[in-house]
């Protein structure tokens, strides 16, 4: 019966799962859009920004919908740093309103723009690392760590193309993005590392 119930459990994990996944895609592709209407000082990615926010807000409520209820929680197998990080996960997500409010009147740099979105992907990143974490079986456990890594990895691969676009529409680099960049390369190796083992 316990058995049962934790493979019951993981189910709806499973669907939490799914929908971090898409909101972290969400937030990653409002960030880059974020960035460059940041980069460029101007209207030109107002639109763009706008359908990239519609769309994190979307997925937002599939996120939320995807959460336990307080009733489940008490019968399911969710641990106390499940729970933790789900609430830093709703935490964070409340940032994004002062965040966007921030953009629009132009009060954070290109930099700050990555950082302020990389740490709510983070806190998302995290809830499914829980997860893979007490897995009951090996084999998930092995599966979900793999997707963890391979989920770090499109997030690192997104902060050096955030970078990058800050660069290219500011028309240059400094030495900080410079090794910025460098660290998030060999960051990007290390994880597809674990993941193919």
């Amino acid at each position: 019966q316990l058995e049962c119930a934790i493979r019951d459990a993981f189910v709806d994990q499973s669907q939490l799962i799914k929908a971090a996944s898409n909101l972290i895609h969400a937030i990653q592709s409002e960030r880059g859009a974020s960035n460059l209407y940041v980069a460029n000082n101007s209207e030109q990615h107002c639109h763009l920004r706008e359908a990239m926010i519609a769309e994190t807000g979307h997925f937002t409520l599939g996120f939320m919908r995807a959460l336990p209820s307080p009733a489940h929680v008490e019968r399911s197998q969710l641990s106390h740093r499940l729970l933790l990080q789900l609430a830093a996960a709703l935490e964070s997500l409340e940032n994004l309103i002062v965040i966007r409010e921030q953009i629009n009147r132009r009060q954070l740099s290109t930099v700050e723009v990555i950082h302020r979105y990389s740490r709510i992907v983070h806190t998302l990143l995290c809830v499914v690392f829980e997860i893979a974490d007490i897995a009951a079986e090996p084999a998930m456990a092995r599966t979900l760590i793999a997707l963890v890594n391979i989920m770090q990895c499109k997030e690192l691969s997104g902060q050096e193309r955030a970078t990058g676009t800050g660069a290219f529409a500011g028309s240059s680099i400094s030495a900080a993005q410079s090794r910025q960049w460098q660290h998030l390369i060999e960051a990007q190796e290390k994880t597809l590392e674990v993941f193919a083992g």
